[in-house]
């Protein structure tokens, strides 16, 4: 969405998706109000109508510390900033499990006095219990950044491990050179949870960057020595016994100096496909540069490797890594005779590796164009765009396409001088609601420039439109709530029926009921079945439930987010975005862990069985269906 989703103009397209409304469901079990569970009904309305006022008050300062610690989750993630005052208040709670969620909460809220509170309770060494303290140091993390170096470098030395190991996963956030030598003292830990957060933490202050597309912060400011010695810390770690650790320890290692490279080749061949995935990812950065090509054969090696994912990623960097043997050969087989998702990457592949060379990137966009496969269609319409190269009567050729092609090249026609009025009045009518989105916003752009030749009656149109509000979603009834929060009671088993085998979920109910019902709701209603696994990026995320198939669609409503304490580890299950709230129908399922996610997006459950499935998982494979176990 993992930004996991990936679109440019999906808000306004979502807005011209149509609604479905949430109705009550008579499947749903009933119950009572006067029962125990309608003050957490109560909570769970406000918390989805984004409500902050009296209401909420009153279950923040109210005598049951149950409610309090909901309502500290609620006002974390209503996010409103008048709510971070009564927040640190519960810092001081009697209650533990209150002063925790207060910390989490007040993480959430993006506003600048947020980190006061936090810091000062953080600093001030009154708080007992070890959970509470690294609910402090996570959500300085999020909130406080360089302000709350010295809190997090104190942490990690702390008495308890979950401390310690939350100050590793803080560290990098808050980007405190000090924390350097503590955390190099903590990768040689006896307990593996430690030694990889450690690591982990280490990679991202060099500035690794992480998988997907989610924004996070750069790396720290290191001196020389420092890097040098991270840099020994991760070729020892190379050969950790915990893959995760091999696996964060082969991301950061990605320049050219020779040990580091021969690391780099012996773990092409590790045992887990994942560390051979990053291993190419990271020699195909260090040799990108100019300079001396990589010798080694091993890319071509492993281009035939069982696992599809280690192929997906050493084709991706055959595009740009300089070697002794030109690569074109092989990625030219490939073009031609692989598997429509190694054709794709092959293809852009090469027009990388042809950038200098605009004649054969079009020769090369106009095969692709004449595929019966709509992803290498679209892939044309990416490569002209990418290249910046002018090919009028392609773009032509691609804007009468599928609209999943055609928006490729929206932009770019519109942007030609001979456009005429009612072609791109034609664009701002077509049926395709992305298609629409995208011209809006490209004529939007052309107006305020001066060069859009649209009449004033269309222009007019135009900003009626854009401006329009999204209709407002079907609301739920108190006793909805109230009965969708007894159905999460129970454990929720789920299966996920694909082409390469069955996935089994546990969901987070109790977590993100919601979320939770939601994705029920639409499996039972058969909404995923048939989809397509329509991203799938080697060693991040696979991901689903896009009704149009290329990451732009969604069931024509929003959810929103219930952002929680689970980590994003190994087979967690998330709820995609495009932004805070903006959920609806595309998950996504981790191949390894992934922190940079966590208070970002909505983890509502983990793989139970089949997770050799989800590795095997290509792009374009299928969901057969998505069923309730229990």
């Amino acid at each position: 969405m993992p930004e996991s989703v990936n679109f440019t103009g999906f808000l306004v397209g979502l807005l011209l998706l149509p609604v479905v409304a949430q109705a009550e469901d008579a499947s749903l079990p009933r119950i009572a109000l006067a029962g125990p569970g309608s003050e957490e009904a109560h909570l769970l309305r406000l918390e989805d109508r984004r409500e902050s006022g009296p209401e909420l008050l009153r279950f923040l300062l109210g005598p049951d510390p149950d409610l309090r610690r909901r309502a500290a989750l609620a006002g974390g993630r209503i996010g409103a900033a008048e709510l971070i005052e009564p927040l640190a208040g519960l810092l001081r709670d009697p209650d533990p499990e209150v002063r925790a969620a207060a910390a989490f909460g007040i993480g959430e809220i993006e506003d600048s006095t947020a980190a006061y509170a936090l810091l000062a309770r953080a600093t001030e060494g009154a708080e007992p219990e070890p959970a509470v303290r690294a609910a402090l140091i996570e959500a300085l993390a999020k909130r406080g950044a360089r302000r709350a170096g010295a809190a997090c470098v104190a942490a990690l030395s702390d008495s308890a491990l979950p401390v310690r190991e939350a100050a590793c996963l803080a560290a990098w956030r808050i980007r405190s050179p000090e924390a350097v030598d503590p955390l190099l003292d903590l990768t040689g830990a006896s307990e593996p949870d430690l030694r990889w957060k450690a690591t982990y933490a280490l990679v991202r202050m060099l500035g690794t960057p992480v998988s997907g597309r989610t924004a996070i912060p750069g790396g720290t400011p290191l001196a020389d020595p420092q890097r040098a010695r991270i840099r020994d810390a991760l070729l020892e770690r190379i050969a950790d016994p915990d893959p995760r650790i091999r696996i964060a320890a082969a991301r950061g290692l990605r320049d050219r100096d020779a040990p580091v490279v021969a690391g780099l080749v012996e773990a092409c061949a590790d045992p887990d496909w994942r560390v051979r995935v990053e291993a190419v990812l990271s020699l195909g950065a260090a040799f990108a540069r100019p300079g001396d090509p990589f010798p080694s054969p091993v890319l071509f090696d492993l281009a035939g490797d069982p696992n599809p994912n280690v192929r997906a990623a050493v084709l991706r960097t055959l595009g740009s890594v300089a070697l002794s043997e030109d690569p074109e050969m092989l990625l030219q087989e490939r073009l031609a005779s692989g598997p429509p998702s190694e054709r794709e990457i092959a293809a852009r592949a090469l027009a990388t590796r042809w950038a200098d060379d605009p004649e054969r990137i079009r020769r090369l966009a106009s095969d692709l164009a004449s595929s019966g496969n709509w992803r290498l269609r679209a892939a044309a319409g990416e490569i002209l765009q990418t290249a910046g190269i002018e090919a009028p009567d392609l773009v032509e050729r691609l804007r009468h396409d599928d609209p999943r092609v055609a928006k490729t090249v929206v932009a770019a026609y519109l942007r030609r001088p001979e456009r005429t009025t009612s072609e791109v009045a034609a664009l701002l009518d077509a049926s395709d609601p992305i298609l629409r989105a995208l011209a809006l916003e490209a004529v939007g752009d052309l107006r305020r420039e001066g060069t859009a030749r649209l009449d004033e009656e269309s222009w007019a149109a135009f900003l009626k439109e854009s401006r329009a509000d999204p209709p407002p979603p079907a609301g739920r009834t108190l006793e909805e709530y109230a009965r969708i929060l007894e159905w999460a009671q129970a454990p929720r088993l789920v299966a996920i029926e694909t082409e390469r085998g069955t996935i089994r979920l546990e969901l987070f109910a109790r977590d993100a009921p919601l979320t939770c019902w939601n994705f029920t709701r639409l499996a039972v209603s058969g909404f995923y079945d048939g989809r397509v696994w329509h991203r799938v990026v080697p060693g991040f995320v696979v991901q689903d439930g896009c009704p149009r198939g290329d990451g732009w669609g969604g069931p024509g409503y929003e959810i929103r987010c219930e952002i929680n304490r689970r980590p994003f580890e190994t087979g967690t299950v998330g709820m995609a975005h495009a932004g805070k709230d903006t959920g609806g129908s595309q998950f996504f399922i981790t191949h390894a862990p992934q922190p940079h996610l966590d208070g970002r997006y909505t983890a509502f459950g983990r793989v139970v069985a089949g997770r050799n499935v989800v590795d095997r998982i290509r792009p374009g494979d299928r969901i057969m269906r998505i069923r309730p176990i229990r």
